[in-house]
């Protein structure tokens, strides 16, 4: 059986920065799910929406859902009662969180960049409109958050990066 853990040392305290880290990917996760909740309530002028209404509020509340959850990894990995899962879930979860939203901000700039638009400007949510910069800005902010507090928990608990034990895994069979 593969264990997560590299050494039997004990979890210790959370450094001030990672603390920070951590509550501010968790204010930017429930901030961004804000903003859903926001376009639920007062509604996207876009007729192509209106007409799939139900599709669109399904697939916004389950964002938002996985948002709040992102907003509890984020908590989980500084507070005491994020001791309750398994460390390695907690880490892959804020890795995960980190991981993708630092991709979509990457792959938002090449693809800007190709189509000569970084310097734009596009409409966040249907309504808002924003620097093409800012936006793909606020992205890359929450996955730095994330790839900080899952550092952070991942060296405070003693968990094996989640590609050192798939490594490990694949040499014992």
């Amino acid at each position: 059986m593969t264990t997560l853990s590299t050494s039997n040392r004990l979890p210790t305290t959370s450094s001030t920065a990672a603390r920070w880290a951590a509550y501010g990917a968790a204010t930017w996760a429930l901030g961004f799910a804000a903003v859903n909740i926001y376009l639920q309530i007062v509604g996207i002028d876009d007729s192509q929406l209106q007409q799939n209404w139900a599709a669109f509020t399904a697939v916004n509340l389950g964002v938002v859902v996985l948002k709040v959850f992102g907003a509890m990894v984020a908590l989980a990995t500084v507070q005491r009662w994020g001791r309750a899962p398994p460390a390695w879930l907690v880490s892959v979860s804020a890795w995960g969180a980190a991981g993708m939203l630092l991709l979509y901000a990457g792959y938002g700039l090449v693809a800007l960049a190709a189509a000569g638009e970084l310097l734009g400007w596009t409409r966040a949510g249907g309504m808002f409109l924003v620097p093409n910069l800012a936006y793909l800005g606020f992205f890359a902010l929450g996955g730095a958050l994330f790839a900080v507090a899952a550092r952070h928990h991942q060296h405070r608990t003693a968990t094996s990066p989640v590609w050192a034990v798939a490594w490990r895994a694949s040499r014992s069979e």
